[in-house]
């Protein structure tokens, strides 16, 4: 009884000190934070950001609160050693990580900034501030190879475990500075590739497969980022400070600014062959494309989407329904919608919420086709289904830059092939990674249908007449 007592005690005392240590380090803690996206959509987490030392990288552990190797505080006891040796040995720990990320060997992994990152009263009105990123090695070739498997960057970072144990975090503006000035050597190996493509979309309406095939028809020279989350965070960045921090205070200059930053060091490449580079956003992306097609000009854009009633019967499945977070975090375009048309968003359903989120996604792109006279607008079910899939060869892909999809056997015999796995077949066994027109079905309930009337059906329709 005794013994039992006393190990009772131990266990009680163990748990106050570590409970205690991880409200107080915090500033030196992090989780990974992967972009759960089902399909082709994204489930966003609400962490807040933080601030770290400015004077150096902090060395950040995945999912536990523990001081870094930098932090002036040593570890308190021997639990947080035990706590330590879940995770494995940091190969490079003793190595200069300033200079791997400036040779290309650590990649971009996610960004953080705090409310005041983009205050418009600040003494330098041409940089954000307050911004951090974070770093880990992963390998990028693993989507070139086998983009079904590893349709999004997520699903790359998700196989190393230096970016599940071991993360590095810099001041952003330090690394681009650094970057800025390392490609500029004459005897620099590394060099930035300009953006090609942008793929965007509604949600489970083909972009990933489209992304899929552009990875495999020529990847000796092309690279795909795939639903990268510091780009999103780029892109919501307004939004979120707007939403978690009740204020307007945000240059878009400044975020613009951002935005192209993190796209620089996501386009580095040692790779003299790379010449092509497409991002494919998240769906949740879509509402920001005035904003990317006016950074990256010269880039095409394509947009995807399907029939109303599917589309939103697939956003509102169960895990797959991160369109409902838009009744507390709405993008900008979402809070116009609402302000414009009287609509109290706490008053509506979820399915309606998420009929009028897909509605801001499919009218933000046919007022940028409109207006600019850019971009390509694709439907899944007559350019990808019903047609067989012809138009993603005779059209889809040559408007991208794949100019040979229909004439090359080789790279068409490519193409063919990914078109026939399924797009996200991530963790699949091989015997199930073929596509099946099962997968793709949908259960359009009553409530489906009248939301997709009431919010969404008519933006859609706008894009068919055009289109006719």
């Amino acid at each position: 009884l005794l013994v039992g007592l006393a190990a009772l005690c131990l266990a009680a005392a163990v748990c106050t000190s570590y409970t205690g240590h991880s409200d107080e380090h915090t500033a030196n803690s992090r989780r990974l934070e992967v972009q759960e996206d089902g399909a082709e959509d994204i489930s966003e987490y609400d962490l807040p950001p933080v601030e770290l030392p400015e004077d150096h990288a902090t060395v950040v552990e995945a999912e536990v609160d523990i001081p870094g190797p930098n932090s002036a505080e040593p570890p308190i006891g021997d639990e947080v050693s035990l706590i330590a040796q879940q995770f494995g040995p940091d190969e490079y720990a003793e190595r200069d990580h300033m200079q791997m990320i400036l040779e290309g060997k650590l990649g971009l992994s996610d960004i953080r900034f705090v409310p005041h990152s983009f205050k418009g009263d600040q003494e330098n009105e041409k940089h954000y501030d307050g911004i951090y990123a974070d770093f880990c090695v992963y390998d990028m070739t693993l989507h070139s190879k086998d983009p079904s498997a590893y349709p999004a960057v997520r699903d790359v970072m998700g196989e190393s475990r230096h970016c599940s144990e071991h993360r590095y975090s810099f001041p952003l503006r330090e690394v681009i500075d650094a970057v800025r000035e390392y490609d500029a050597r004459p005897d620099t190996t590394v060099r930035s590739v300009s953006v090609t493509g942008i793929l965007l979309h509604e949600g489970r309406s083909g972009a990933t497969l489209i992304s899929n095939a552009l990875a495999v028809a020529h990847p000796e020279s092309t690279q795909v980022i795939s639903e990268h989350p510091a780009i999103l965070e780029a892109l919501q960045a307004c939004d979120k400070i707007r939403n978690k921090h009740l204020s307007e205070d945000c240059d878009v200059n400044k975020q613009q600014r951002l935005l192209q930053d993190v796209v620089l060091l996501l386009s580095r490449t040692a790779d003299a062959s790379i010449t092509n580079l497409y991002l494919k956003m998240q769906s949740a992306a879509s509402p920001y494309l005035h904003q990317l097609r006016t950074t990256f000009p010269e880039a095409k854009w394509a947009f995807f989407y399907r029939d109303a009633d599917v589309a939103l019967a697939k956003a509102t499945q169960r895990k797959r329904n991160a369109c409902i977070k838009q009744r507390r975090s709405p993008s900008s375009a979402m809070l116009a919608y609402s302000t414009t048309n009287g609509i109290d968003l706490e008053a509506v359903s979820n399915h309606e919420i998420c009929a009028m989120h897909l509605s801001t996604l499919i009218s933000t792109a046919f007022e940028e086709q409109t207006s600019t006279t850019t971009g390509l607008l694709v439907s899944y079910d007559d350019d990808i289904i019903q047609s067989g899939g012809q138009p993603i060869l005779d059209t889809i892909l040559p408007y991208l830059g794949v100019e040979d999809a229909n004439d090359d056997n080789d790279v068409k015999s490519r193409i063919m092939n990914i078109l026939t796995l399924n797009a996200n077949a991530r963790g699949r066994p091989d015997e199930t990674k073929r596509w099946n027109p099962r997968d793709d079905l949908a259960d359009v309930t009553d409530e489906v249908k009248a939301a997709s009337s009431k919010y969404l059906k008519d933006d859609t329709l706008k894009i068919q007449r055009m289109r006719a």
